[in-house]
């Protein structure tokens, strides 16, 4: 593929995502009263124009966002996430804490909820209007702008389609919950937000790995063609892998401080249950992302949209069957399979070409070494949870201490496979 500059290659970008977006919006617009009617929320059009703004700010930006990581611009990229950040803090304290006194009618009028995706539509244009500005001088049509869209396409249309896919994969159940959970209608909403408090809390960790994408995927590329990157990304993998279960485990032990801070509702304790399947789920979708990592080195996108279809088909199937039976339990079990499959079928298929980890017995021993050891006080703790069961000030006070251990665990672990690199450089 022919190499571009930064600066053409943002202008790519940017002209093909505005196509994107402006195609979407449009299409959104003509079919939103038949989406609003089959989501059966048929009046919310306000809060899905509302949403498209909020998703084409975010488009418009991203190629600015990615031309400061190639740049090397830290501190601009950090800037411009944290105004963000603050526009949409702001905009939400102002809408609840101010406008009511001052603009009552105007927010009665638009609604509290409407209120928090104003905000965020301000806080994504913000960044994408500055970013605009800021690179004013290219914006311009790129050259060649056909050759070059076929050319990014045959690389990038696989893995967008695997990115739509993986949203599937993490989404869908929530209309499976709605439409099919046992029970009526008032119900089914019960289990819904149960479902969904749970699945919030086991993603915080997924907001750190975001953190983490954004940092490595730069540095993986760099160092790609050198000798010794087998041996680099293998350590680095386990590394993150050991962290991230400690985060794994830092949430499950946590569950009585989720219950004083997002489960106020007693209804939502008993969806806990499923906190420690879904935690590991988003484990094991965070080794998957090191496990495809061939696939976009090595040029075999189509790859990474078999994976994702797997998943999705998987996730579809489990739970069109589960479900109904199970309610959201069958959801939470189902996003584990299909995580698992996902794992397995990208490291067969080639992750295992970027890892010294070359066989199955070594992928199952390192997984059970590393993240089974950082993982296995939470586990006892968590048996007795929810056994015993223990609840109040005993499962705060046993939750931090088993948390300690676990932080002693996985700070062996890390001093160990660090001794590992030195010894091995």
């Amino acid at each position: 593929m022919q190499k571009t500059s930064i600066a053409e290659g943002y202008r790519l970008l940017l002209t093909f995502l505005a196509g994107i977006t402006l195609l979407t919006a449009t299409l959104t617009a003509l079919t939103s009263r038949f989406l609003l009617s089959l989501l059966q929320y048929p009046d919310q059009t306000l809060l899905l124009t509302l949403c498209i703004l909020i998703l084409a700010g975010d488009l418009i930006g991203q190629p600015g966002f990615f031309r400061l990581r190639l740049e090397q611009r830290p501190i601009l990229f950090t800037t411009l996430r944290l105004i963000n950040v603050l526009c949409i803090i702001g905009g939400v304290l102002l809408w609840f804490l101010v406008l009511p006194h001052t603009m009552p009618r105007l927010v009665t009028s638009i609604g509290k909820i409407e209120g928090i995706f104003l905000a965020n539509a301000i806080g994504s244009w913000t960044t994408a209007l500055f970013l605009l500005i800021y690179y004013a001088r290219d914006l311009r049509p790129p050259a060649q702008l056909l050759t070059q869209i076929k050319q990014w396409l045959h690389y990038g249309l696989p893995l967008m389609s695997a990115t739509l896919l993986a949203l599937t994969t993490n989404f869908i159940d929530r209309l499976f919950i709605k439409f099919l959970a046992p029970g009526d209608l008032p119900d089914r909403l019960t289990q819904l937000g149960i479902y969904a408090a749970i699945y919030r809390i086991s993603t915080l960790a997924l907001l750190v790995h975001r953190a983490y994408r954004m940092a490595i995927e730069p540095m993986l590329f760099a160092r790609a063609s050198t000798p010794s990157f087998r041996q680099w990304f293998t350590q680095t993998t386990t590394l993150y892998a050991i962290f991230h279960g400690w985060l794994a485990a830092s949430l499950c032990t946590g569950a009585e401080f989720w219950k004083l801070l997002f489960l106020r509702n007693e209804q939502y304790h008993a969806g806990l249950t499923i906190l420690p399947i879904l935690t590991i789920a988003h484990l094991l979708y965070v080794l998957y992302y090191h496990a495809s990592f061939w696939v976009k080195i090595h040029g075999k996108t189509l790859w990474a949209l078999l994976y994702t279809s797997i998943g999705a088909t998987l996730t579809i199937i489990g739970n069109s069957l589960g479900v109904p039976l199970w309610g959201y339990h069958a959801a939470a079990w189902t996003t584990l399979l299909a995580f698992s499959a996902m794992l397995t079928i990208a490291w067969l298929t080639g992750g295992h070409t970027l890892l010294t980890i070359s066989t199955p017995r070594q992928f199952l021993t390192t997984i059970t070494t590393k993240i089974g050891l950082t993982l296995l006080p939470a586990t006892i703790w968590w048996t007795a949870y929810i056994l015993l069961p223990l609840s109040g000030i005993l499962a705060l006070i046993s939750g931090t201490i088993t948390l300690a251990i676990t932080t002693l665990f996985a700070l062996w672990l890390i001093r160990r496979q660090l001794r590992k690199r030195t010894a091995n450089p």
